[in-house]
């Protein structure tokens, strides 16, 4: 196969275009106050420790991560990537919140990560033993999923698909892009 721009690794296709540009990838971060009673689902200390784990061609292109307080219940949605934007945009959460039903995976990896997660009459409770596991769930399990489809969109170029992506196939790509930065040790 002949070398082109189409056949070369992310990283390759990353560090040409900053070397054109001459500097290093990098999204501007912003915290916004969050919604009363909630915290920033990372802290702004362990969000940038954690950033710095991250493979640079995988935060390539992205513009901004921004941590706003949420409009909506809890989870809905936890965090977004807005591919027009390439920002990804993260919501504020409380250390402790219901939800009527939770899938018993879910239910598993959040006790995974240090969450007490117990059934209730009203629903099941979800409660974080400090901000630093919630922190830490929500970076490896929730911001790498959404930076999971900031890769997918920055390359898919590469890929030329024929149609838009279904939803599904997007997330579970975005998944398998998550699992990925979770073994480099984010």
């Amino acid at each position: 196969m002949s070398r082109s721009r189409h056949t070369d690794p992310e990283q390759i296709i990353a560090r040409k275009r900053q070397a054109r540009r001459g500097h290093r990838p990098g999204p501007r971060v912003v915290f916004r106050k969050p919604y009363p009673g909630d915290v920033d689902a990372v802290s702004k200390g362990l969000f940038r420790k954690l950033l710095r784990s991250i493979p640079p061609h995988y935060l390539f292109g992205l513009r901004e991560i921004e941590f706003l307080p949420r409009s909506n219940s809890v989870g809905e949605p936890f965090a977004q990537y807005w591919e027009n934007e390439r920002r990804i945009v993260c919501y504020s959460l409380p250390r402790v919140w219901t939800w009527e039903s939770l899938n018993e995976n879910w239910c598993d990896g959040m006790r995974n990560w240090g969450a007490q997660v117990s059934e209730m009459l009203d629903g099941i409770e979800i409660r974080w033993r400090n901000e630093r596991d919630l922190g830490i769930w929500f970076f490896d399990v929730i911001f790498c999923h959404e930076l999971g489809h900031h890769f997918v969109h920055q390359y898919r170029r590469k890929r030329r698909p024929s149609h838009r992506m279904c939803e599904l196939h997007n997330e579970l790509l975005a998944d398998l892009h998550r699992d990925r930065l979770m073994r480099f040790g984010s």
